[in-house]
């Protein structure tokens, strides 16, 4: 799904792939929260399914915040970003689980979720809210090209087996 994911970043305003993915999963959280009585009655499956397609929209949001991040950020300030977004992934790593398991214990499924949709809507608004071009600069993006994926794709497994560094691998 990766290379689906990649092209579609590249292939399309980055605004308009980090919005769609994120009003996804605000749908897909609201019609969990909503319908969690009838989700339940088949709980594996629901959550499994949540966590599948909450997992595709964070793959596009990932891969679009990254392709985006030398637009929205002055260039002597990106080094500063990837290290503060660094400490924040570490931090998050380590503290989610504990913070996860705490207020699974003490709240019910149902609230636990809900406080997933509003965290999403927030990160919803702070995405409207975000200039991705704050510092624009022409991308290969720009220079949309009419190859199709699968000829995008070619391309790809062509440089990586001309490749000395990657053949290798």
């Amino acid at each position: 799904l990766t290379p689906l994911i990649g092209y579609l970043v590249d292939r399309f305003p980055h605004k308009g792939v980090a919005l769609s993915a994120q009003i996804t999963s605000v749908i897909v959280m609201a019609i969990f929260v909503f319908n969690i009585k009838t989700a339940l009655q088949l709980p594996a499956l629901s959550i499994i399914l949540l966590v599948t397609l909450l997992n595709v929209c964070d793959g596009f949001q990932s891969t679009d915040y990254k392709a985006s991040s030398n637009q929205m950020v002055m260039a002597e300030d990106l080094q500063k970003l990837v290290s503060l977004e660094q400490l924040g992934s570490t931090i998050t790593t380590l503290a989610a689980p504990i913070l996860g398991g705490v207020l699974y214990s003490y709240l019910s499924l149902r609230i636990f979720s809900l406080i997933e949709l509003i965290g999403e809507t927030i990160v919803l608004l702070f995405i409207m809210a975000l200039r991705f071009r704050y510092f624009a600069l022409k991308t290969q993006s720009e220079k949309k090209s009419d190859d199709s994926i699968w000829q995008s794709f070619k391309q790809g497994l062509t440089y990586i087996t001309t490749s000395t560094i990657l053949r290798p691998l």
